[in-house]
């Protein structure tokens, strides 16, 4: 293997994630036509007729650089080990971007990545610190980690707009510390600043970075809406689900996503088969009723009855722990009717506590968002999943019916 190179090896991802250092998709031939004409139009009307020469080397030298990827080798002489910036946004999707990374197997020696994510996400660094332990040989260098401002919806609109405006120059400032050869990004819109941020040092030939997108779990027939707006600048969009975004350009099926070893090693493999799993993990006699990383009090407020858990009890189930995530209501009155026998607890918003939760349960109820999903698929628990109708990101429903059918 040459220097600066990643090594990659028996992935569907593999084949696509070639050179990542120092390459470059190059600029589509139509935008840099038009990046040109508009420079010498510019040039025409306010230059001296004696810099006419000057811009056409300008845009010779410009033509020259909008090559393919494949075309481009790495220069010599540079640093021996590649970098990547990788964009954990505000934690929805932090699992499924980890896990798709930790499947490509690469030679994590070699590989110096840099998480970037929002201020107020509380799980996205402990998980991107679970993942370099595990894989990271060399334990005295650390990945880097870049911690963003983050609109507040519920703040006032001038002030949102000054935390958005502070999240994009510190984006720009992030990739430019950074400087990485690869930029990992996912569903959440924190990719926007950074996707622009390696754009515009590729167009300004400042650094040919490449732009890789991973698609959400729960996206099965159609991009998301990040997706949408991020797939004409990314070099290679992967999904999980042969029905998203087919027939789009860069979009590619690598393959759906499953774990092993009950989610110890966050290794996962690429099945057509939910059966090749192994066996799981012992489990206990308990519930786990979860809203996943959303705000969801309608699902609250459901279960806040007796027959809810009179129903529990009629199964067998002797426990029920309560892990509300984001919401407001708090179901005080299921402590009121659970009666002796029956315990009920809360589970702080911890997500890696929360999916050993889910994997020592025996039944796991919650928000069909992907994160629950995977924790849930991981443990090979019973699943019993409620939509939530406000979450229109991800189609909750079609995802249901494609793991039903497995």
């Amino acid at each position: 293997m040459k220097k600066n190179e990643v090594k990659l090896k028996e992935h569907p991802l593999s084949p696509l994630v070639l050179k990542l250092s120092y390459l470059s998709s190059g600029v589509s031939t139509i935008m840099m036509t038009l990046l040109i004409s508009v420079t010498m139009i510019m040039v025409l009307f306010v230059m001296h007729p004696l810099h006419y020469a000057a811009v056409g080397g300008l845009g010779w030298f410009l033509w020259k650089q909008a090559k393919p990827a494949d075309t481009i080798r790495p220069r010599a002489g540079r640093r021996s080990k590649p970098k990547g910036m990788v964009v954990l946004g505000d934690g929805t999707v932090t699992p499924e971007l980890l896990l798709q990374l930790g499947s490509a197997r690469m030679d994590w020696d070699n590989w110096r990545p840099t998480y970037v994510m929002a201020e107020t996400d509380i799980s996205s660094e402990r998980r991107g610190n679970l993942l370099e332990r595990r894989k990271r040989r060399e334990k005295e260098e650390q990945a880097g980690l870049d911690v963003v401002p983050y609109p507040d919806p519920d703040a006032p609109f001038y002030w949102r707009w000054f935390k958005t405006l502070d999240c994009i120059f510190k984006c720009i400032s992030a990739v430019w510390k950074a400087w990485p050869d690869a930029v990992f990004l996912g569903p959440t819109p924190l990719s926007y600043a950074v996707c622009a941020a390696a754009y515009l040092f590729r167009l300004t030939m400042l650094r040919r970075m490449r732009i890789f997108y991973i698609e959400s779990f729960g996206c099965v027939t159609k991009l998301s809406p990040v997706g949408q707006r991020l797939h004409r600048f990314a070099d290679v969009v992967a999904t999980h689900w042969p029905g998203a975004g087919a027939g789009q350009a860069r979009v590619h099926y690598v393959g759906r996503l499953s774990l092993s070893d009950g989610g110890q090693h966050m290794a996962p493999v690429v099945m057509e088969d939910m059966d090749d799993l192994p066996a799981p993990a012992p489990k206990e006699d308990y519930v786990l009723l979860t809203a996943g990383e959303t705000c969801f009090n309608e699902l609250m407020k459901a279960v806040d009855t007796p027959s809810f858990v009179t129903a529990l009890k009629e199964l067998g189930y002797s426990r029920l722990q309560v892990h509300m995530g984001f919401s407001e209501y708090k179901p005080t009155n299921i402590l009121k009717h659970a009666g002796i026998g029956f315990g009920v607890t809360f589970v702080p918003h911890d997500p890696p506590l929360v999916a050993k939760r889910a994997a020592r349960a025996a039944l796991v109820i919650g928000h069909f968002d992907p994160a629950s999903t995977i924790d849930a698929l991981t443990s090979r628990s019973k699943l019993v999943t409620v939509i939530n109708p406000l979450e229109e990101e991800f189609e909750e429903r079609r995802l249901g019916e494609e793991l039903a059918k497995r």
